[in-house]
């Protein structure tokens, strides 16, 4: 016996979501198969799957550690001040 499946989709169509068709609404989308791989890498036309995978977006640019060290420090060194201001030093 094959499986009848129900899909939860975005406006554009992409896959969100999909669930056994007796556990979903009746007016989600039916289908008896599903396409292979990552769901959410396709949208669903009514009729057909379409492999549309989202971009993947990558920072423009990664601190270097001496950055991420740079920034911590006036961090700190604003955590210290407020402490001072309230008769509490640490160093």
């Amino acid at each position: 016996m094959s499986k009848t499946y129900a899909l939860n989709l975005a406006k554009d169509g992409r896959i969100l979501s999909v669930t056994l068709s007796k556990y979903a609404p009746e007016d989600a989308p039916r289908v008896d198969e599903l396409p292979d791989g990552n769901l959410y890498e396709y949208r669903f036309t009514g009729e057909d799957f379409i492999h549309d995978p989202l971009p993947v977006v990558l920072p423009e640019t990664v601190p270097t550690i001496e950055e991420r060290m740079e920034r911590m420090e006036k961090a700190f060194s604003g955590v210290q001040a407020v402490l001072k201001k309230y008769g509490l030093n640490i160093d």
